[in-house]
């Protein structure tokens, strides 16, 4: 091989490689620009609203004439049939804190088995703070009313009218009475 030959030969080799090497620079950028294109995703942005509405609850109407109306029918009911586990229910919180749960379960036990009992609500006072004078201690109960009952304890007994005392535990009417000694 002759010097010349042998340059021809090397230059041709570099032009070969680096016309390759160019060309596979082309060829890598016009593959990304295709992989590119072919990974592009489009992304919509979606904005939603919420709208809050808050809705005041009168709280005097959970507790109106027709609202301790439905209270008295489960409360004569619970009476006419000795359901003691509805009248504890109903029975206000504060009630079982000034005279435990044992004492007022004895109580209501042996209390409230009547099934001749009525009771018929004829005025609902406005809603406020009611002191509760019990056993020597007043006790502030809020959210309570004043209502004025007709009560017939016997089937042939006179009727009498009263004022006791109702309030809202949370949303439900709950009532009060006296389990006994104070704890």
């Amino acid at each position: 091989m002759s010097p010349r030959t042998g340059l021809a030969s090397i230059v041709a080799g570099v032009v070969l490689v680096v016309g390759g090497l160019v060309g596979g620079f082309v060829f890598a950028e016009e593959s990304a620009d295709e992989t590119a294109t072919a990974a592009t995703t489009t992304t919509t942005a979606v904005t939603t609203t919420t709208a809050v509405t808050t809705t005041t609850v009168d709280r005097a109407s959970l507790i109106d004439q027709a609202a301790v109306t439905t209270f008295y029918d489960v409360f004569v009911g619970a009476v006419h049939v000795h359901d003691v586990a509805t009248l504890i229910d109903r029975l206000h919180p504060v009630v079982l804190e000034v005279f435990g749960e044992d004492q007022c379960l004895d109580f209501i036990g042996q209390r409230f088995n009547n099934p001749a009992l009525s009771m018929e609500a004829i005025a609902v006072g406005p809603l406020e703070t009611w002191n509760w004078e019990i056993d020597g201690r007043i006790v502030d109960v809020e959210e309570t009313v004043t209502v004025t009952i007709v009560q017939i304890e016997e089937a042939d007994g006179a009727p009498a009218t009263m004022d006791v005392h109702l309030a809202l535990d949370g949303d439900e009417v709950a009532w009060f009475t006296d389990c006994g000694d104070p704890v």
